[in-house]
């Protein structure tokens, strides 16, 4: 009877470990999901649509791939075009090369 409840208990402690893992693997691609749509930096690996991102999808898309963080910036373009001051026209993907007037 004492052999059963062990072997219960470690089936019960394994099927806990499984589901925890599975849960924080869902949470880590949450937050690098999350992080690609809030900064345009997204993490290798990351699916979207039928695609994965890897360096080479990255380098096709002429965006700039982070070797050391394996990280592909694909806001770089907008984020340059802000930065100087004009806006991007999101619905066409390029810059307006038009200064933006602050009142």
């Amino acid at each position: 009877m004492k052999d059963l409840k062990k072997i219960i208990l470690l089936i019960l402690v394994l099927i806990i470990l499984f589901f925890t893992f599975k849960i924080i693997q869902k949470i880590k691609c949450f937050i690098d999901e999350d992080f690609c749509v809030d900064t345009g930096i997204c993490a290798e690996g990351l699916r979207f649509g039928e695609n994965i991102l890897t360096k080479e999808y990255c380098l096709k898309k002429h965006f700039k791939w982070d070797d050391k963080r394996k990280e592909c910036d694909m806001a770089i373009e907008s984020r340059t075009c802000r930065e100087q001051g004009y806006e991007w026209i999101t619905t066409e993907g390029r810059c307006s090369n038009k200064i933006i007037k602050n009142w």
